[in-house]
């Protein structure tokens, strides 16, 4: 619900009140990765690709969609060495 909510208000026009809410809820331990994606979304629409960076950095590893984004905005960064490793950890498995 609380997530809904904030992905509402970002289309909506307001991102600045999202981004505040997000910014306190991604510190927290049960922060869904849903929000750590909607955080770096708008952090990236707003040119601060290192803050973005920063938010994904600190979810949990476990979520690829989390993985498939840090890599996308390091390569954003022009660090392709290191987008191009963590591509390769966010893709399946395949075996």
């Amino acid at each position: 619900m609380r997530l809904a909510r904030l992905r509402h208000w970002a289309v909506t026009g307001r991102r600045r009140a999202v981004a505040l809410e997000l910014s306190a809820w991604t510190r927290e331990a049960d922060c869904p990765a849903g929000a750590v994606l909607l955080f770096s979304s708008l952090l990236q629409q707003r040119g601060e690709l290192e803050a973005a960076l920063a938010v994904l950095e600190t979810a949990a590893d476990s979520n690829a969609s989390v993985r498939s984004m840090r890599a996308a905005v390091l390569a954003r960064l022009g660090r392709v060495d290191e987008a191009s490793a963590a591509a390769q950890d966010a893709a399946p498995t395949l075996r």
